[in-house]
C-alpha cells in the first residue's frame, strides 16, 4: 500500500488547525461570558405638573405631584 506523505501532512495540518482554532474559541466564548448584577435606580423623583390643555383632558395630580391614570 503507497501512502501519499503530501496529501497525509496536508490532513495532519488541517486537523491541528481546526483543534488549535476550536480552542481558542471556546477560551473566548469562556472569558466573554458576562456574570453582573444590575441595579436600576434613579436620581431623580419624577414630578407631574398641569399644563395648559390639564383640565380639558381630564387629568389630576396627586399631592406629590404624581399622576392618576384613568383608564376608563
Amino acid at each position: 500500500m503507497k501512502i501519499n506523505y503530501k496529501k497525509s501532512l496536508k490532513f495532519v495540518t488541517l486537523l491541528v488547525s481546526a483543534l488549535l482554532i476550536g480552542t481558542a474559541s471556546a477560551a473566548i466564548y469562556n472569558y466573554m461570558q458576562i456574570t453582573a448584577t444590575v441595579g436600576v435606580k434613579g436620581t431623580y423623583d419624577v414630578n407631574f405638573y398641569a399644563g395648559e390643555d390639564f383640565d380639558y383632558a381630564g387629568g389630576s395630580i396627586t399631592n406629590n405631584y404624581q399622576q392618576q391614570l384613568s383608564l376608563t
